[in-house]
């Protein structure tokens, strides 16, 4: 079974280990939170308007690595199956 989504977690695991521990680092020990730009705000639209990003670490890292993350879902049940399969 061919799985191209795994195999991209897999090769960048290192590197994503270490960003996802800083993003937690920031958004726990700094108390730094990822923003994302929402609109001018419609009273004054003089302020700009942000709000969290409402991203999970692994849905940033997924983002950033260009995994996506149902297809590599389906690749886990896939292998999960053959697995199965392979004891039945």
């Amino acid at each position: 079974m061919e799985t191209p989504e795994l195999e991209k977690i897999a090769g960048n695991a290192h590197n994503s280990q270490l960003i996802g521990e800083f993003i937690e680092w920031l958004s726990g020990d700094q108390n730094i939170t990822l923003m994302c730009y929402v609109c001018p705000c419609a009273l004054d639209e003089t302020h700009e308007v942000y709000a969290p990003n409402g991203m999970t670490i692994e849905q940033l890292l997924a983002l950033y690595y260009g995994v996506d993350l149902k297809k590599a879902e389906k690749e886990r049940q896939g292998l999960l199956d053959e697995l199965r399969e392979q004891n039945n």
